[in-house]
């Protein structure tokens, strides 16, 4: 059975807490240290599971286009659905439901980096339905949480106004009975079983536990939701530290301080820039300070000071200091 475990990845979100950024891309392919969110999932999926289907929404051809530059001469199987009708996670996961079949099932989210190591052939053979990727969390409000008795999970809450558990749903899952969670997320697309205006995939699994089904959980080791800026930045922030380098003079006027993520074809003149800066290939920043940032290829930035901000493809900024939040081909003077 091991051997036909598929990738399910749901990223048809339109990321609409990072407006105006995601407005012209899809939010699984912001870049975080030079590398779109998506390849860093797919880099981190084990090599035994090639068989990966990605729900898109609209916006898919971005996403095809990424794959076949990035991939084109790897091992992966890549096949992409579109999800047509924006009704949630549950739902985004049903409409993956032919591409899929009934093999047994890893889902991760495609806004959110995990770190986990765990063999999932293991799962297969385990007589358990499923396993979910939990962490302790901080909120529980703001997560889908899990109660648990043993090593088996008794209940599950999307977002719960309160909760007397902190242990929170980390993006990643392994289904082993596909057949049961089709058949609950048909039945809840059929009878139009909306919570908060959407298909909640916790409330499948839910209704699966009390249907009878056995669920297992492991901790992941790191867990970032990159939905919201400041964790956007602090993911960012974390894949630089991973990244080894010392101070170092480009263009001879310029002060580089590590971590920093420079892409090809990038000119630095007369700046300071870092730590903690991810800079994609041909832009050009000029008479400037910049920490804590992340700016998309083809950023033309002089005389600003940046902290703390997310910038867009093509993105062009002259003037004073200002905290931006800028979307792709945006002009802006201060």
């Amino acid at each position: 059975m091991s051997e036909n475990i598929m990738v399910l990845i749901p990223a048809a979100g339109k990321g609409k807490r990072l407006y105006p950024y995601t407005l012209s891309k899809p939010k699984t392919l912001i870049p975080i240290g030079g590398k779109p969110i998506l390849g860093h999932i797919i880099d981190e999926i084990p090599e035994y599971l090639n068989r990966i289907v990605i729900i898109t929404g609209q916006q898919n051809d971005y996403i095809r286009e990424y794959l076949r530059e990035e991939y084109v001469d790897g091992d992966h199987e890549f096949k992409l659905v579109e999800q047509k009708v924006p009704l949630g996670l549950g739902h985004a996961v049903y409409t993956g439901k032919q591409a899929v079949e009934e093999a047994p099932l890893v889902i991760i989210l495609g806004d959110e980096l995990i770190k986990y190591d765990i063999d999932f052939r293991e799962f297969a053979e385990d007589g358990a339905d499923g396993y979910i990727g939990v962490k302790t969390v901080d909120v529980p409000s703001l997560y889908g949480i899990v109660y648990t008795e043993g090593e088996y999970i008794t209940k599950m809450v999307e977002k719960p106004d309160h909760s007397d558990s902190n242990i929170g749903i980390a993006g990643i899952y392994f289904i082993k009975n596909t057949k049961m969670l089709f058949d609950t997320l048909e039945e809840m697309v059929t009878n139009n079983e909306l919570n908060k205006g959407e298909i909640q995939f916790t409330d499948a699994l839910q209704k699966m536990v009390l249907n009878g089904a056995k669920f297992k959980f492991f901790m992941v080791n790191e867990w970032y939701d990159c939905g919201r800026v400041d964790m956007l930045l602090k993911v960012n922030r974390a894949v630089l530290d991973k990244m080894k380098g010392s101070v170092e003079l480009k263009d001879g006027n310029s002060i580089i301080i590590p971590p920093v993520f420079l892409g090809d074809g990038t000119v630095i003149s007369n700046s300071i820039i870092g730590p903690y800066v991810s800079i994609g290939k041909e832009s050009r920043i000029e008479n400037s300070i910049m920490t804590d940032t992340v700016v998309d290829i083809g950023g033309d930035i002089a005389n600003m000071i940046l902290e703390g901000s997310l910038v867009g493809e093509y993105v062009k900024l002259q003037g004073t200091p200002r905290k931006v939040y800028a979307g792709d081909f945006t002009k802006i003077k201060f």
